[in-house]
């Protein structure tokens, strides 16, 4: 897993943002934030219609088929992320009620 977060450490330095993906960043603009912000829900919404299509395949060859698979792994992140939002949220709500 911290292969993965390597990667979207790289890819957020080289687009300008910079530091832990998993902590707020203040000295980021609020322009490159917002910008960010919208390039992840876009690309959350493409994975989330990739998931589909590799849910409804029926080709005989997807066992064989680097794309499928890839698709597959990014479903099962795109889960793993959605899990996370729903966890979070639940105990968000806890706290808020006390």
């Amino acid at each position: 897993m911290a292969e993965a977060k390597d990667v979207v450490a790289k890819e957020a330095s080289d687009m300008g943002v910079g530091g832990d993906m998993t902590t707020p960043q203040a000295s980021v603009p609020p322009q490159v934030s917002e910008e960010f912000l919208k390039l992840q829900s876009d690309l959350i919404n493409i994975n989330a219609k990739l998931v589909f299509a590799v849910a409804t395949c029926e080709c005989e060859k997807r066992d064989e088929c680097e794309i499928f698979q890839h698709a597959r792994e990014v479903a099962k992140i795109l889960k793993k992320m959605q899990d996370v939002v729903t966890s979070t949220s639940k105990k968000v709500g806890k706290r808020g009620r006390r």
